[in-house]
This record gives structure tokens, C-alpha cells and sequence, in this order.
């Protein structure tokens, strides 16, 4: 856990004062009760990047040592003045440390993955 927050309100508020998109503190909260289960080592592809926040939530309320890849056909930039690109986030809260972001389709990485197999997907995306 790179980052400690007392509530998935908290991560919500965090989060929207920092990037676009749309995660909801009820997606947060279900989001959660399934990655706070990971262990250590295990793996976790998110399909769907947008602009972060679902990973940065799902990254945020993990234990220690789970490795990060998440997958997209674009990377988001910035889309108002006063919010940061995906990459900019990620850089500037250290998630780029624990997840690797992956430009390309979903059907692309699936056929040529070989690092083993994931202990969760998350899907949220149409590639």
C-alpha cells in the first residue's frame, strides 16, 4: 500500500481532485473487498485504464507486494487544466512503481502474455 486512507471516501475525494474519470465511492468499496484479498506475489490486470482512478483505488487498498499491470488503447491526457494525465498521476503518486501500464488491445496481450496467470481481472473496457 503506497498510500494509507482512513475510508474509500477518503481515496474517492483524493482521487477526483487529482484526475478525470468516473469511479463512484460504492465502486471503490466493491473494488476493495475483492483486492484486499490478494496476497502477496499474486497478480492483478485491469482492462480499461481511462484515466487511473479505478487502479490507483484498487493499488491503494492492496497488501504490499502485488504486482500491477493494466492494459488500454489509449492513455488518457489531460482533458481540463486543473487535473493530470494518467501518466503524470501515476508518476507523481508512485503507482508506476507497482503497476506497469500497457499500451494496446486486450485480445493483443492475452494472445502473447507469458508471465503467468492473474489471480484477478478487472474489466472495464469494450477491447
Amino acid at each position: 500500500m503506497i498510500k494509507e486512507f482512513g475510508s474509500s471516501q477518503a481515496i474517492g475525494d483524493y482521487i477526483d481532485t487529482k484526475i478525470d474519470g468516473s469511479f463512484l465511492v460504492s465502486d471503490i468499496d466493491f473494488l476493495g473487498s475483492y483486492v484486499s484479498k490478494l496476497k502477496s506475489e499474486d497478480m492483478y490486470l485491469e482492462i480499461g485504464t481511462g484515466h487511473g482512478k479505478s487502479m490507483a483505488s484498487a493499488i491503494w487498498q492492496a497488501k504490499e507486494g502485488i504486482k500491477f499491470f493494466t492494459v488500454d488503447i489509449e492513455d488518457f491526457s489531460i482533458t481540463t487544466t486543473s487535473r493530470m494525465s494518467r501518466q503524470e498521476f501515476f508518476e507523481s503518486e508512485g503507482l508506476d512503481t507497482v503497476c506497469t501500464f500497457i499500451k494496446d488491445e486486450s485480445l493483443n496481450v492475452a494472445k502473447n502474455w507469458s508471465q503467468g496467470l492473474f489471480s484477478m481481472i478487472f474489466i472495464d473496457a469494450i477491447h
